[in-house]
């Protein structure tokens, strides 16, 4: 498993990264070659294509000019594939069901147009149908903006710098004219959001030549006008270059986050719930180059860890949550299998069925796409009897339920016969109770129960706690919160 982390007590109250060890976890990666050698992989998503239950991939294979489909083994491993021509060189990918027929279909930003494939309901798509963009299509997202039912579309465009709006025609196309909107100031990434709470869906624009977000206010109709322009990135020039939208901090208000390639960071901006923001929060991520970024309840603690795929350290960036809109101090995986494989987008999903958020990076000079299955529910019960079966390392899982109320379950599996403490800890690093001390332990699965009280039988107050196993030279710490 894939486990990396600090061990720090120390906490940014407001709005800024918090120190300790992370409770999420991958398998180890698996790298799949998607359209040959210098297919250059660009973007990914992810549908249930072929209606067997579990979710397949689809890459953007820029220089190929083609979508390379990869369908799931069942398991969360990839095996058959398919691709499909497509005008251009898609930039980006996504998919939705575009036609209502409850099959998932795809849509790409690639040059002079955007294409949309229908899902032919077995897996397979039909011909590209391309609608004009005049200018480099680099970006598109979905969703109901004229408030009708059906699902349209938009672009950005990266000559003309603006964006362009594709009206869904009863569900058997989109308008062939699209209606444009910008001033040339660098629109690179859109994002879709209910930011002033009045049911329709309003857009969030990255301006790579002004360093801010433009907000555009939809009238319902699918007309936008201006509504607030919010500068991102800690210096001058930073480079934004995606963008998503969600509440990331559990107000109930929509919020924005981008990623910002020259300050190496991403900014946090918290909405009012009014169309407006707060000021902006800016957090490093300590890696080369931040290009993409997907927000996903990694550890299921139901707060929304933020990820970042990092183009020229070949690694991802994860901000594990710790609760209203703060974060631990990220940590980074490495993926790819070349030197230099330059991921360009990070995407996730649930590719196993087993309730856990797994990840897909395509990475453009590697050729392939590198898959990230979440640990977090990997079976651990081993028979002690079975050699074969027992743990290969010392694992701490997060502790469940968390956040708790009074007690919770601390499982950790052990590879040797060990001796093993563990304790629990407050805010100060302050030991505030010892569940094992120096117990020699048998190798296998474990459970302790933390019944919420300190040492005296005292009841611990509300917050969060820190608990580490010891187990020979092994160390790890993880947080739970503990809510009254």
């Amino acid at each position: 498993m894939i486990r990396i982390g600090k061990s720090l007590f120390l906490i940014f109250i407001l709005h800024a990264a918090v120190f300790a060890e992370s409770g999420i976890s991958f398998l180890p990666n698996v790298n799949y070659v998607v359209g040959g050698p210098y297919s250059e992989p660009s973007s990914v998503s992810s549908g249930d294509f072929d209606g067997d239950g579990f979710r397949d991939l689809v890459v953007a294979n820029n220089r190929n000019k083609e979508l390379y489909l990869l369908f799931n083994n069942g398991d969360g491993t990839f095996g058959d594939s398919a691709k499909y021509s497509v005008l251009s060189n898609p930039v980006d990918v996504l998919v939705a069901d575009l036609n209502a027929d409850d099959h998932p279909d795809l849509a790409t930003a690639n040059g002079n147009a955007v294409s949309v494939l229908y899902n032919n309901g077995d897996g397979t798509f039909a011909e590209a149908l391309n609608y004009e963009c005049y200018s480099n299509a680099s970006y598109v997202v979905a969703g109901d903006l004229d408030n009708d039912g059906d699902i349209d579309l938009v672009a950005t465009t990266t000559v003309t710098n603006d964006f362009a709006v594709y009206l869904n025609q009863d569900n058997t196309a989109f308008s062939g004219v699209p209606v444009y909107y910008g001033d040339g100031h660098g629109a690179q990434a859109i994002a879709l959001g209910d930011f002033d709470r009045n049911t329709t869906l309003d857009l969030a624009i990255v301006l790579t030549r002004d360093d801010a977000v433009q907000i555009w206010k939809n009238n319902g109709k699918a007309e936008f006008t201006k509504q607030g322009l919010y500068p991102v990135g800690r210096v001058e020039e930073s480079n934004p270059n995606d963008i998503i939208s969600t509440d990331i901090n559990g107000d109930d208000r929509i919020d924005v986050v981008t990623v910002n390639t020259i300050p190496h960071d991403i900014t946090l901006l918290l909405g009012n719930g009014n169309g407006s923001f707060m000021d902006t929060i800016n957090l490093s991520t300590y890696s080369s180059n931040p290009i993409a970024l997907i927000a996903a309840d990694l550890d299921n603690d139901t707060d929304l860890d933020i990820v970042t795929a990092n183009r020229y350290s070949g690694t991802i960036s994860i901000f594990e949550a710790a609760g209203g809109g703060t974060f631990w101090y990220p940590f980074s995986i490495p993926v790819g299998i070349a030197e230099g494989p330059q991921p360009e987008d990070v995407h996730a999903a649930d590719f196993n069925n087993d309730g856990a958020i797994d990840l897909a990076v395509p990475c453009f000079y590697y050729a392939g796409v590198t898959v990230l299955i979440n640990a977090k529910n990997v079976p651990l019960d081993a028979d002690d009897d079975d050699p074969s079966n027992l743990p290969m390392s010392v694992v701490l899982q997060q502790n469940y339920p968390n956040p708790f109320n009074p007690a919770t379950t601390i499982a950790y599996d052990l590879p040797r016969r060990t001796e093993v403490t563990l304790t629990v800890y407050n805010l100060l690093g302050q030991a505030v109770i010892t569940l094992i001390d120096d117990a020699v332990q048998s190798p296998g699965h474990h459970t302790v129960v933390w019944n919420g009280l300190v040492a005296g039988g005292r009841e611990a107050a509300s917050g969060f706690y820190f608990y580490q196993l010891k187990a020979g030279d092994f160390r790890q710490t993880r947080r739970m919160l503990l809510l009254k």
